[in-house]
Order: C-alpha cells, then structure tokens, then sequence
C-alpha cells in the first residue's frame, strides 16, 4: 500500500495574509503608543518608561522589518530568524520592564503591583520559550529533529 506524504512546504499564499496583517498591527501599535494617543497620555505610566518605551518601539520595528522580509523570502528558517531576533529584542524590553517598573499603580490599589509583575514574568517565560523554539529551528534548519520512531511506517 502506497502512503502519501504530506509536503511539508508551505504554499506561498499561506505565509501572505498573516505577514499583512502583522505589517498593520505593528505599524498600527507604533502610531497608538508614539503619536495617538501616546503613551504619555495614560495616568499610570510614570516618566520612568521613556527607556522601555524606547525598547518597545524596537522591538515593534524589528517584527515589522521582520514581517516585511518574510514577504519578499517565506521560507521556515527566515521566520526562524525572525522570530528569534524579535524574541531577543522583546526579552531585553520585559527585562527592563521589570526592572523600572514604570507604574503608579499604588493610586489605583496597592494589590495590583504584584499582579503586574506576574503577567511581566509570564511574558517573560512565554517569550524565553518562543525565542529557543526559533533557535532550535534555526539551528535544524526550521525543522525540528524527527524521533526515530516517528520514521515507522
């Protein structure tokens, strides 16, 4: 009996629409947090944030560039690369979030600082995840390595 295996490629049709709509998204937080309404404007964020504020916008133009390079090259290890510079840049951005920590929150209720601390840590963790899932496809050549019972036919 003849088994058919599935292509492991992509179609190119695939990859457009959703790096389109990360063009939008990012372009679209960079306008919200840097002109309209902007980031000063929210009570709750101190001064302290221009340097996370500075580190966010980077890591938003890292995921656009990104988005448009995955454009013009859909290939798995080029959203690989992509992925893992951006996880790196998001890394440092929540690292230095959690350092400054750059919210007033204690005028609201003292109860909410560390709850914020722990939606900073999860995205921490998530994005540590994420950012060595994009390392090890990069490394594999954006392919994980198979198990040797997965070749069982």
């Amino acid at each position: 009996m003849a088994h058919r295996r599935k292509s492991r490629r992509r179609r190119r049709s695939e990859g457009v629409v959703p790096s389109y709509a990360g063009l939008l998204v990012y372009a679209g937080a960079l306008v919200l947090i840097n002109v309209f309404p902007g980031w000063g404007i929210l009570p709750v964020i101190t001064p302290k944030a221009a340097p996370v504020i500075a580190l966010v916008n980077l890591a938003l133009i890292v995921l656009l560039v990104g988005q448009a390079l995955i454009l013009v090259d859909d290939r798995l290890r080029t959203r690989a690369l992509v992925r893992y510079v951006a996880g790196l840049v998001a890394m440092v951005a929540l690292g230095q979030l959690w350092i400054l920590f750059p919210f007033n929150i204690e005028s609201w209720d003292p109860g909410w600082g560390p709850v914020f601390r722990w939606v900073i840590a999860v995205l921490f963790a998530w994005d540590v995840v994420v950012t060595c899932k994009a390392a090890v496809a990069l490394a594999h050549g954006a392919r994980a390595p198979r198990l040797a019972s997965s070749n069982v036919g």
